[in-house]
């Protein structure tokens, strides 16, 4: 087997790549968790804890705040067919 065939396409990668949620109406955009711009981003927030992070002391809920942050800002790149409310 050729080792091309697990490839994968940068830009995509980067861009993202629209995922149907099974519905037929809805669908998101997701990029690659790791991307250029998800490794700027996750430099940036932990400027803010630097020192805790080298000793590892950064509380679990601030992990996950800026975990949900960055896939916010970098991963889901955009949505189709998803309202709140009829919104």
């Amino acid at each position: 087997m050729d080792l091309k065939t697990f490839r994968t396409d940068n830009e995509k990668e980067q861009d993202g790549t629209w995922v149907d949620l099974g519905d037929g109406v809805s669908r998101l955009k997701i990029a690659r968790m790791n991307n250029p711009r998800y490794r700027e981003a996750q430099q940036r927030k932990l400027q803010r804890y630097k020192m805790a992070a080298r000793s590892k002391v950064v509380p679990d809920d601030v992990w996950e705040g800026i975990l949900n942050e960055l896939i916010a800002e970098t991963i889901l790149v955009d949505w189709e067919g998803i309202t709140m409310d009829g919104e």
